[in-house]
């Protein structure tokens, strides 16, 4: 989808759109395109300034009809406004709505987690705030939030906020801090490109599945010996015991940084500009506060 033209933004400013189609135009423009200095005024020709709060429902992933997620969540919301992604990396609908009281906003967090479920998308909901500004903010948080979910494979369809938290926190720390971070696998990072993946992939799946051989060799469709042979050279290449709580908390978060970042890394000296150029972290918007 396009952002609004010219011809759009004037109709809008002299009123000549719905109400409804009005706050698309707004919406779209708030969430794709950069601020300038005419946007509030445009705002506020709509009379669109978001006195009450408004909260975000973020549906994504890959191989699924988006698109149909946000007019599933924006039908059955009253006044919600949907506004299309996916083009852009990570593709994503972003739909934003009316959340001036608990219960409203509890069911349309109810309608996001059904209309996710049906098309096998994904969901971040991303808490009520006020003003045009602070929805912004929220909404380029869930951009990289989705990003992270993305990146470590998040289970569906709705994304719990508190498996992000160390995902958000490696994107904080600086490239010398993510060379230690990455320390652990130095050797495995070195090995051609088709056996470091084939490690890498090995230590995923036993950090999803809680270190058990057998359910990670069932994902990899190999024997579970095969799988205690890898561990072995893992150890034996890290010099770490994955059975020791530390040693294993190191790969893990070693293991996480590099699916968050590729390899190699980028080495940008600030992880959370490189996320934001990809749709990145950026510091949320202000809480609504009580609500009525």
């Amino acid at each position: 989808m396009t952002n609004p033209g010219p011809e759009s933004k004037s109709l809008v400013e002299d009123g000549r759109l719905s109400a409804t189609s009005a706050r698309r135009v707004v919406f779209e423009q708030l969430l794709r395109d950069a601020h300038d200095g005419l946007f509030g005024q445009r705002a506020l020709r709509c009379r669109i300034e978001l006195r009450t709060p408004h909260a975000l429902i973020l549906a994504f992933g890959d191989d699924c009809d988006l698109d149909a997620v946000g007019r599933l969540i924006a039908g059955a919301v009253r006044q919600a406004v949907h506004v299309s992604c996916v083009t852009e990396s990570p593709r994503h609908v972003a739909v934003v709505v009316p959340a001036a009281s608990h219960s409203l906003w509890a069911f349309a967090r109810r309608s996001g987690a059904e209309a996710a479920a049906s098309r096998h998308a994904c969901v971040l909901m991303r808490e009520p705030v006020v003003g045009l500004r602070a929805l912004r903010a929220q909404y380029l948080a869930g951009v990289a939030d989705a990003s992270i979910a993305l990146a470590l494979g998040l289970d569906g369809p709705v994304i719990d906020a508190g498996e992000l938290v160390i995902g958000r926190m490696l994107s904080l720390i600086s490239a010398a801090e993510q060379d230690l971070v990455l320390k652990p696998l130095r050797r495995i990072l070195a090995l051609p490109a088709e056996h470091r993946a084939s490690y890498m992939r090995t230590l995923e799946l036993l950090h999803r599945h809680g270190g058990s051989l057998v359910r990670a060799a069932d994902v990899l469709h190999v024997h579970p010996n095969t799988v205690r042979y890898r561990v072995e050279r893992i150890e034996e290449m890290t010099g770490m015991c994955l059975a020791d709580p530390r040693h294993r908390m190191r790969v893990d978060l070693a293991t996480l940084l590099v699916h968050l970042r590729g390899y190699p890394a980028d080495q940008s000296p600030d992880f959370r500009l490189s996320l934001r150029l990809r749709g990145g972290p950026t510091t949320a918007g202000r809480s609504a506060g009580a609500w009525r």
